[in-house]
């Protein structure tokens, strides 16, 4: 504010010398909102409190904590106002070349829907009206709304900035300021690229998990696609859903108008053309694309059928080798010779035969536990658990909004492609993930 200097520290009183007496402060106006001071409210605080009091708001201190950890985000609102925000996986066009050069060099001003403007300190004051200009564009009725969080990544080094992703959140607050805009930068690295990945060492570790790849996978480019968003994804995460097949299809969505689904029945993810979708926008802080994103969030899927999945699996592998121990045990061996000898071998083979037949009753138990009261429709049985519906919170997408094992998938893809946001968004559904994908 113009006037208003800093000032020197005030000599400390000799001994014996009194202390100018200091005025108290009310709470009320301790707690002043900078963005609520105007000129003539700074004057008469000035006037009444000091120079260095009305600094003390205009520029309150932040402790080393608070620097070293602790996003723009969490800094500027409250636990209650990030429990209502949604995370936008899509819906937001990309910004052309022009028009980003437009938004940082141009003259106009884009109107931003905020009273309040707050940016990261990793953010330099240079490049605060092009991010403003673009948040401006990219606010829409179906897309970037308020109490919404979205991440874009840009290119902003010819502007003076980093080549990173950079994350808006737009949140109504009952106090005023009632819109606030927080812009931060998340990331100082770009999205990975397809032609950055080791192929062969990505295969490897495929392989590692005994995936395999299903129909219209055969292409080196359509195995570099998921190659690159499986190593988003832990290792400790993937060891959860072995076996897993990955099927491409060529119309556009499923049954649904789903981009992907998972089939817990056959243990396979089909990834539609919908899935390819180019988008300006990102889910999380590593810039994932849209694929990634609808890859990640059938993994979740296929994560909450596990238990489902590994009964059946064993059932089936023990019902293969009973039929061929069955047919072995019928098989005439023309070496064996008879007497003693060739009883003992047949009676080897019937007891094999006995023996994967309990085994086999016992795995099929397992199953139909497994399924008891378990509607597929519904999910599986860590989204119909007790335990995740009271750590889930509000549906953290407009998507998760639509089934309670969709939420599931959603809190799912962002517990592995942010998991730093989840626990700001939702942090008790980020410590349900946190005490069971170790």
């Amino acid at each position: 504010m113009e006037g208003l200097e800093r000032t020197r520290r005030p000599p400390v009183p000799r001994a014996g010398q009194a202390r100018r007496p200091q005025p108290q402060v009310d709470a009320s106006v301790a707690a002043l909102e900078p963005s609520l001071l105007t000129t003539d409210r700074v004057i008469a605080l000035q006037r009444q409190y000091g120079n260095q009091f009305v600094l003390g708001l205009l520029h309150p201190p932040v402790t080393s904590l608070q620097r070293d950890t602790g996003s723009a985000l969490d800094k500027s609102s409250t636990a209650a106002e990030r429990k209502e925000l949604k995370v936008l996986r899509d819906s937001v066009a990309s910004l052309s070349a022009d028009e980003l050069k437009e938004a940082f060099k141009g003259k106009d001003k884009v109107a931003v829907p905020a009273d309040d403007v707050r940016f990261g300190a990793e953010i330099d004051a240079k490049l605060h009206q092009g991010l403003q200009n673009v948040a401006g564009n990219i606010f829409s009725e179906k897309g970037f709304t308020f109490d919404t969080v979205t991440n874009l990544p840009l290119d902003l080094t010819p502007f003076g900035g980093a080549n990173g992703v950079y994350r808006f959140s737009l949140i109504l607050r009952k106090t005023a300021p009632k819109r606030r805009l927080i812009i931060e930068q998340v990331s100082s690295k770009p999205p990975a690229q397809l032609s950055k990945q080791d192929l062969e060492a990505e295969r490897k570790r495929f392989q590692k998990f005994d995936f395999r790849l299903g129909t219209d996978f055969e292409g080196e480019e359509a195995q570099k696609l998921l190659y690159t968003a499986l190593a988003r994804v832990p290792d400790s995460v993937l060891a959860h859903v072995r076996g897993l097949t990955f099927s491409r299809h060529l119309q556009d969505a499923g049954e649904k108008g789903e981009p992907g689904h998972y089939d817990p029945n056959t243990h396979t993810i089909q990834l539609f053309g919908g899935a390819l979708t180019k988008l300006g926008n990102s889910a999380d802080a590593g810039g994932a694309d849209w694929f990634t994103f609808v890859v990640t969030h059938e993994i979740g899927h296929a994560t909450d059928f596990e238990s489902f999945t590994d009964t059946r699996r064993k059932r089936d592998e023990l019902a293969q080798r009973l039929k061929d121990a069955q047919l072995e045990a019928r098989r005439a061996d023309p070496n064996a010779g008879i007497g003693k000898d060739a009883d003992a071998a047949q009676k080897a083979k019937d007891d094999k035969v006995k023996q994967l037949q309990t085994e086999l009753n016992a795995a099929q138990a397992a199953f139909d536990t497994a399924v008891q009261g378990l509607d597929l429709a519904k999910g599986g049985a860590r989204s119909q658990s007790q335990a995740f519906k009271d750590a889930e919170g509000k549906p953290l997408t407009s998507y998760g909004a639509t089934a309670n094992v969709e939420n599931f998938a959603e809190d799912f893809a962002l517990f592995v492609l942010d998991p730093e946001l989840l626990k700001s968004l939702r942090p008790q559904a980020h410590a349900y993930f946190s005490k069971n994908f170790k």
